[in-house]
């Protein structure tokens, strides 16, 4: 066999040999210069960060340490802005129905209010600041996260005539009675808060109020049950003489259990005998 031959035999091996394996090749996809197609990691993003609500003075349930942030300093300045000779600071410790009293405190609510008297001393005078605590029935927007510890209050010392009705928020009043008595307070203030009030829900069926009747801790302690009832019964029966449908109005009394004022003086004695006005707005 010439040279020739040899070689032409040897090329068309080759060239056998080199189809085959590029057919196999396409088919197992084991050669990445065969297909245009490429693969792409999927990746998966971070979990997004839950943000935390935080106050100028906050807490946590069953906790009665408080807490500041960096929104303590205007709120303070807020406070000193409104300081004036014959004013009292009421701090108002906030606490809820299942919170268990710590040692030591009525509640968890005059806890929270002496450690915030405590916070503010370096710049309001400890002798200017009275505690006070107000309950809040419903924690389940709370769960575990922070809430405001306090709010506060300027009110002119010595002069409750000024006081009749002390505004906790837009839509909660108190409304203090005299000692003994579940009299209704025919003081102007009184009488125009619940003229605006009776307008308001008159206007706005679908709202309500909740009346809560509260006593101080001295006398009898069935006795001040039956004051705290029949006072929450008063402004009830106030509201309804105008206008006010009385479905609208609900009524609870706490006797002398949900004290706002822990003091044992003529006046810590006075905000105790109380009515507390709560108007719930419909689809709140």
């Amino acid at each position: 066999m010439s040279t020739l031959m040899k070689w032409l035999i040897m090329l068309l091996a080759w060239l056998a040999f080199s189809v085959i394996t590029f057919r196999t090749c396409v088919k197992d996809n084991c050669c990445t210069a065969c297909t245009t197609e490429t693969t792409t990691e999927e990746v998966t993003p971070p979990p997004a960060e839950t943000s935390v609500t935080r106050y100028p003075v906050d807490s946590k349930l069953g906790y009665a340490a408080v807490d500041t942030t960096d929104q303590f300093t205007s709120w303070k300045n807020a406070i000193l802005a409104g300081m004036e000779d014959g004013k009292m600071l009421e701090v108002e410790g906030i606490y809820y129905a299942s919170e268990t009293a710590p040692d030591g405190y009525e509640n968890m609510g005059f806890a929270r209010a002496a450690k915030t008297i405590e916070l503010l001393s370096p710049y309001i005078p400890k002798d200017r600041m009275r505690p006070v605590a107000r309950l809040v029935e419903d924690d389940s927007a709370v769960g575990d996260g922070y809430f405001l510890a306090a709010n506060t209050r300027w009110l002119v010392d010595g002069n409750l005539n000024e006081a009749e009705v002390i505004t906790i928020s837009a839509d909660e009043k108190i409304i203090l009675f005299p000692n003994a008595s579940d009299r209704a307070i025919e003081e102007a203030t009184v009488i125009a808060y619940l003229d605006e009030l009776a307008a308001y829900l008159k206007a706005n069926p679908s709202d309500r109020v909740e009346v809560t009747g509260h006593a101080s801790q001295p006398g009898d302690a069935d006795e001040n049950m039956r004051y705290s009832r029949k006072r929450a019964e008063r402004v009830k029966a106030m509201l309804v003489s105008r206008g006010v449908d009385a479905a609208q109005i609900s009524v609870a009394f706490k006797g002398e259990t949900q004290l706002y004022d822990s003091g044992d003086t003529d006046e810590a004695h006075r905000r105790n005998r109380r009515a507390v006005v709560k108007l719930i707005r419909s689809g709140k």
